[in-house]
């Protein structure tokens, strides 16, 4: 089981599993997005690859000083496809934690 925290202070999104060819079936465990910020964020939560975006969850509004549990398992081929969070506050500027549980499981070569 792999941990993954970030505190997110700008809009720009982040990568916290990234496309690697080493790795086949995996499996996001826990995803868990706090705003810290003094308006609402909106949240998304998807998987990509080479060319498309599969939401998750999308534009959802994460009230100030709440939390946001996704605990569902989601598995993906990490040789293919990755994962991205990104937010976007209604106004000002953005202020969130994240804190992802993932299990990524190499591939066997044969």
């Amino acid at each position: 089981m792999a941990y993954y925290k970030a505190q997110v202070t700008d809009g720009n999104p982040i990568t916290p599993i990234a496309i690697n060819t080493s790795y086949k079936d995996s499996k996001l465990v826990m995803v868990n997005i706090c705003n810290n910020a003094a308006n609402t964020v909106a949240i998304d939560v998807y998987l990509y690859d080479a060319s498309n975006e599969y939401f998750i969850i999308k534009g959802v509004d994460i009230p100030t000083k709440t939390t946001l549990i996704l605990d569902n398992e989601i598995q993906f081929d990490n040789s293919t496809t990755g994962v991205k969070i990104h937010g976007a506050a209604s106004s000002g500027s953005e202020d969130y934690d994240v804190i992802l549980t993932y299990e990524l499981k190499r591939k066997i070569n044969r």
